[in-house]
């Protein structure tokens, strides 16, 4: 898996729109920060 650095400061406290093209790891990326919730 690729190392993602990346990160959303904002997210662990108000909403965010995350949007990208399909297929760049959006879904990847919040499992990765948030490994805690799940339903995406």
């Amino acid at each position: 898996m690729i190392n993602r650095y990346l990160t959303i400061n904002d997210a662990k406290e108000d909403s965010v729109f995350l949007f990208g093209a399909r297929q760049t790891g959006k879904t990847t990326l919040l499992l990765q920060l948030f490994p805690e919730k799940t339903g995406y």
